[in-house]
């Protein structure tokens, strides 16, 4: 039932794999950009083969890249009609006094289309990443905020544990949803009030959990005395002539995305 790929490492040794934290996350930068900027029809292949020849190249499945999209499907769909029916346009269907126009559908689609790349995009990064090398990419990226007076490190391992416990709590609530099936909870029956009340049968022991790794993490984090001095990374962060490829290939990409060129 819950299934959410932004978060999840998948170990490989691809070229995608050993690319620098900073130039992939400068690459998901720019597919958002670009995501967010592009109008035309053949922006919206680009855009669409972006992750799938990053998700072959780090050797993953396409069909493994969009498994995280599963969960969002009914949330798609709602969207989409939602959109179809009250977007004003040329009638494409009519019935019961409820219209469907041309342009309210070809919105709808679009939206749905950006968000499946949205999360196809942003899951690759975390795909080929580990958490600490993500970690370690963003306090690089984000160290002139101390000029502000801010602790980058602190900033990236707040980002970092973000992205890691999404993935974290969706097994969590599988886990939990999956017990409560077996002692004879029912998700498919009763009305609103009854499919509330079932609900709050499951957050009620997920938010304990969360609260409970919460606890531990900081207890973690605290027996390694993490904030008592300047940390070093297990290897060091460097930029090779892959990585000004690639980078190089994203910032084209985007830049035809972007001003219609494609």
């Amino acid at each position: 039932m819950f299934n959410f790929s932004l978060g999840r490492y998948l170990p490989g040794d691809s070229l995608v794999h050993r690319l620098d934290p900073r130039a992939k996350i400068t690459l998901t930068v720019l597919y958002l950009a670009a995501l967010a900027g592009g109008r035309t029809p053949a922006a919206y292949v680009l855009l669409a083969l972006w992750p799938l020849a990053l998700a072959a190249l780090a050797g993953l499945p396409p069909a493994k890249t969009l498994r995280g999209l599963r969960g969002f499907t009914g949330f798609l769909l709602f969207m989409t009609a939602v959109a179809a029916l009250t977007i004003p346009g040329r009638p494409l269907w009519q019935g019961g006094g409820l219209t469907v126009s041309r342009e309210g559908l070809f919105t709808g689609l679009v939206w749905a289309a950006r968000i499946i790349f949205f999360l196809a995009g942003s899951s690759l990064l975390t795909y080929t990443t580990t958490p600490i090398r993500l970690m370690e990419g963003l306090a690089a990226m984000l160290a002139p905020l101390r000029r502000l007076g801010l602790n980058p490190g602190d900033l990236a391992l707040m980002l970092a544990l973000a992205i890691r416990f999404l993935p974290l709590m969706t097994e969590e609530a599988e886990r939990i949803l999956q017990a409560q099936i077996s002692r004879g909870a029912r998700w498919d029956e009763g009305g609103p009030f009854q499919k509330v009340r079932v609900l709050a049968m499951l957050l009620t022991p997920l938010f304990r959990r969360a609260a409970e790794r919460t606890e531990h993490l900081s207890v973690a984090l605290i027996s390694r005395c993490y904030g008592e001095g300047p940390r070093a990374g297990l290897y060091p962060l460097r930029l090779g002539r892959a990585d000004f490829i690639f980078l190089a290939a994203a910032l084209a990409a985007a830049v035809f995305a972007l001003a219609g060129i494609v």
